[in-house]
């Protein structure tokens, strides 16, 4: 850790009709560096420790509540977001509105084949050369498309490009575009996501194809939602840019905490489809009805208050329950709740979910504000891998399989998983920090 003057307001005039007058003058907005390098700290943990057993559920992923391994990659979005307005609203004075949104258009665009690069399809055309045809290549472009290719770098580039026509407009549009984008998203998974990107069958099927590809992170149409979190944080950037640290604190405590409050009441539609554990439930868990509960499901079971957004809501199926029922943790009366849109699902990308991520994000901003802006720390991590955080990315990526695929299996105990955390953690960090001192960063 390091201690650094606190941070000062200045100004630069910027287009009317947003709720800041002003912008920084400085190269960097330190706290916006530390958070994003936190952001990236983070992912690496989760990608690391999530397949391993003895790591503690709070470091892995959930389908059905907001673990804070779930808590990532929304706030790396949410910080994309507000440096993608940051940028946009001095580039197109600067450059041309031409420039600067066909610049951002090809960015998106570079991080979908930087993620194609590091992943690769996710699948394969044929295993031999005569069995390629016309529906073959139909399927794998459109399995593709529908669920294969959303990786984190292709998931910030396509939402990047969705939302161009709002990222440079005023406050207002920038959120009503962010409405929009969740308004859309719920109505989508109505009509036919959520049958859609888990495979079950649903009228876009049959225009498609690939019925039986999954997906995550929302798929294709999740873009819409992780779009939104990242018009949230250009929503933030009006609202602190400009303002006195204590002051941005203050907004962003008070912002963050308010948008997760309507993301926990939203959450509370989740116990509409709360049934016995002996009742017959769909493919993969889902409810019935999963998006709009009908008139019978609301009456058997009325609303009431979901458990907090970081505690697991009841078991999705009838063998979960009875293993918590084995042992001696399950719910009196019995119940159980299939998955449904209003759970904080980051694989589906949720409505909730994309809330609560925003409201969360702003939060943690705050305390960097706080630590950062007002008390002048910076974290040495941090500042590397915020700073250079396309680099940071693709290095970790060959590091983390090295270490996985080569001494850490996936039953090893706690000690020795937390031994490979570090060992993967100080070789990440060697190369990147290399980079810095070469003062090489990798920008698109």
């Amino acid at each position: 850790m390091s201690k650094s003057k606190p941070a000062s307001s200045h100004t630069h005039t910027i287009p009317p009709g947003t709720a800041a007058t002003t912008l920084p003058t400085r190269d960097r907005v330190h706290s916006l560096d530390q958070f994003r390098g936190y952001a990236v700290a983070g992912m690496f943990v989760v990608n690391f420790c999530g397949g391993l057993n003895a790591i503690p559920d709070v470091f892995k992923h959930h389908n059905t509540y907001f673990s804070w391994a779930d808590s990532i990659m929304p706030a790396f979005m949410f910080a994309a977001g507000f440096s993608y307005r940051l940028t946009m609203l001095k580039r197109i004075p600067r450059d041309g509105a031409w420039q600067a949104y066909s610049h951002a258009f090809r960015r998106g665009l570079a991080l979908v084949f930087v993620s194609l690069a590091m992943y690769g399809f996710n699948s394969e055309l044929a295993k031999a050369w005569e069995e390629v045809n016309g529906h073959e290549v139909w399927d794998f472009v459109a399995g593709l498309i529908k669920g294969n290719l959303w990786e984190t770098l292709a998931i910030i580039g396509v939402s990047q490009i969705i939302i161009m026509p709002f990222i440079a407009k005023r406050t207002s549009v920038v959120a009503l575009g962010l409405l929009g984008l969740l308004v859309g998203h719920t109505l989508f998974s109505h009509f036919f996501n959520i049958d859609f990107m888990n495979g079950q069958p649903n009228w876009l099927d049959q225009f498609w194809g690939a019925e039986k590809q999954t997906a995550w992170d929302g798929g294709v149409f999740g873009n819409m939602t992780w779009g939104a979190i990242m018009l949230g944080g250009a929503l933030v950037h009006d609202l602190i840019i400009g303002k006195e640290p204590h002051k941005s604190m203050m907004l962003l405590f008070g912002f963050g905490t308010l948008v997760m409050l309507i993301a926990y009441g939203l959450s509370c539609f989740s116990t509409y489809y709360d049934v016995t554990p002996d009742t017959p439930i769909r493919p993969r868990d889902l409810a019935e009805n999963p998006v709009f509960p009908s008139k019978e499901q609301r009456e058997a079971s009325p609303l009431s208050l979901a458990p907090p957004p970081f505690v697991a809501p009841p078991p999705r199926n009838a063998g979960e329950f009875q293993k918590l029922e084995e042992a001696g943790k399950a719910s009196d009366p019995p119940r159980i709740r299939p998955y449904n849109y209003w759970m904080m699902s980051k694989r589906i990308t949720t409505t909730p979910f994309s809330l609560f991520s925003i409201g969360f994000s702003a939060f943690t901003l705050g305390l960097f504000v706080l630590l950062t802006d007002i008390g002048g720390i910076k974290v040495g991590l941090f500042r590397t891998f915020g700073t250079n955080a396309l680099a940071a990315y693709f290095l970790h990526h060959s590091i983390e399989y090295a270490v996985l695929d080569g001494i850490v299996p996936k039953d090893s105990p706690l000690w020795w998983a937390l031994c490979g955390l570090v060992i993967f953690y100080v070789w990440t960090y060697m190369f990147v920090r290399f980079l810095e001192k070469q003062k090489v960063f990798i920008r698109l």
